[in-house]
């Protein structure tokens, strides 16, 4: 079954399993990526876990990986097409922050 989202690497399709990934930052932020853009049930749980809104199943999103912008590169962001949800995921390999308890 083909996923209505779309994914991209550095403005490209990513269009290989991982793109045969190492183990770095870069590769742990295009796995996760792809991960978000294959498996429903976990972008779900995403969602549900940051509380961000609630979204309507059939709206496709955009989920980017390192976009430029003027300060630099960001490692993941999820988008709406109506603009109305944009969300920016800043990774770090070995320095993850405490979530606060539920």
């Amino acid at each position: 079954m083909r996923s209505l989202h779309s994914l991209r690497v550095r403005d490209a399709p990513a269009t290989g399993p991982l793109h045969l990934l190492r183990r770095n930052e870069n590769a742990l932020t295009f796995a996760l990526g792809h991960a978000l853009q294959q498996v429903p049930v976990l972008l779900t749980a995403f969602f549900e876990r940051f509380a961000l809104p609630p979204r309507n199943l059939r709206t496709t999103l955009h989920i980017v990986l390192q976009e430029r912008v003027d300060l630099g590169i960001t490692d993941i962001e999820i988008l709406n097409p109506n603009g109305t949800l944009h969300v920016v995921i800043e990774a770090k390999l070995g320095g993850w922050p405490e979530l606060p308890g539920p």
